[in-house]
């Protein structure tokens, strides 16, 4: 048994680690390509994030740029063959790596090319839309809900219906407000439609905060019978030609009586 450890103390100490020989040069070669690769395909990134967005901004669907990365993504191999790039030593986080860049090189140009200021195909928004009435000296608010297609004010309030029918038989005023914004401006103010029987187009007039009104005095007010329905559409145009609307659905139309 000591003869045995003698001989494994002396195999120990004839043991002697040596590092692998360094290839100075293979290594250079090895990190100068990885650069080149990264680069190529931030560039090919690039170059299809806007294609997409040229083809999502003619199309006016996102689909069509979305797309578009499929394509770039399916041909990233074919790519750097043709860029001279050694695929032989790929390895699986080469390809995961590279498909990284790509992507959110993709989506940054995507993304920013088909929004303002570079492209602007989404109309101005209209909303908060709300009616002031004046009841019995009074003036009471009513905020329509995007949600439940309803007017909604105070609990102790008469309901829009009384309320209108109270300002037709008084000759009293009504107001119909709307949040009307874009990011590239208006080319005007908002018109609005009432469109009882004979519809009426008026322009509003700018309040405050990008907030618009619309007065209907009482002579607008004489031409609604009982029994008719008051309701209106606003409409409204950026400065690059989009348009934005808002009508209100059915549910919230209001007979008077």
């Amino acid at each position: 048994m000591a003869k045995k450890r003698k001989k494994e103390k002396e195999a120990e100490e004839k043991y002697e680690f040596v590092p692998p020989e360094f290839d100075e040069k293979q290594f250079l070669k090895d990190e100068i390509t990885a650069t080149k690769r990264i680069v190529l395909v931030v560039l090919y990134g690039i170059l299809f994030g806007a294609l997409a967005a040229a083809v999502t901004a003619l199309t006016k669907n996102g689909y069509y740029g979305f797309f578009m990365f499929l394509v770039g993504i399916g041909f990233i191999r074919y790519f750097l063959i043709t860029m001279k790039i050694d695929l032989s030593k790929f390895t699986k986080k080469n390809w995961a790596e590279s498909g990284i860049y790509f992507f959110f090189t993709f989506l940054a140009i995507w993304i920013l090319a088909v929004n303002p200021p570079f492209v602007d195909y989404i109309g101005p928004e209209v909303k908060d839309i709300s009616l002031s009435i004046d009841v019995d000296g009074t003036m009471v608010v009513y905020n329509y809900s995007m949600g439940t297609h309803q007017w909604q004010t105070a609990k102790d309030n008469a309901s829009v219906m009384s309320a209108l029918w109270s300002a037709f038989n008084n000759s009293a005023p009504v107001n119909i407000y709307a949040h009307v914004g874009d990011s590239s401006g208006l080319k005007s103010a908002p018109v609005i439609t009432i469109a009882p029987n004979n519809p009426v187009v008026s322009s509003m007039t700018y309040v405050e905060n990008y907030t618009y009104r619309y007065s209907i005095g009482s002579m607008g007010l004489n031409y609604l019978n009982n029994g008719q329905i008051f309701t209106f559409s606003i409409s409204a145009e950026d400065n690059n030609g989009n348009q934005g609307n808002f009508n209100l659905p059915t549910s919230a139309e209001i007979v008077i009586s």
